[in-house]
Order: structure tokens, then sequence, then C-alpha cells
């Protein structure tokens, strides 16, 4: 398989300003561009977290409401 075949995933960097109105607006934020540009499944998302020892633990999960 050819590298230049892969799909390149990169959107841009995290702007920090955008970040001023805080986390869940530019949450929102992201959601409606993934709604607005036709992604399947536009609230699904990774949460990791770390478990007592330090090892991360990914899951997938379907965000219903920012409120």
């Amino acid at each position: 398989m050819s590298l230049h075949s892969r799909t390149d995933y990169t959107k841009g960097a995290l702007d920090e300003s955008a970040v001023a109105e805080g986390p869940w607006a530019l949450l929102e934020q992201w959601v409606k561009e993934a709604v607005d540009a036709g992604i399947s499944d536009p609230t699904a998302f990774t949460l990791n977290t770390l478990d007592a020892e330090g090892f991360p633990h990914g899951r997938i999960v379907l965000l219903r409401d920012t409120r």
C-alpha cells in the first residue's frame, strides 16, 4: 500500500484564542463543522483516561448534548 494513497485527516492547529469563549463553545463549533461537512457519526469521539497505574484507556462514545 502506498502511503500517498492514504487520506490526510490533518485539519490544522488549535488556535488558543478560539478557546477564549470556553471549551464547550469550541466543542459545539467542531460538531457543527463535522455535521456541515457530512461526516458520518459527527458526535462520535474517543474518550481517553488513565488508570491508577498511569496506563491509558480509550473508548469510543457518542456525544448526546453539550448542555
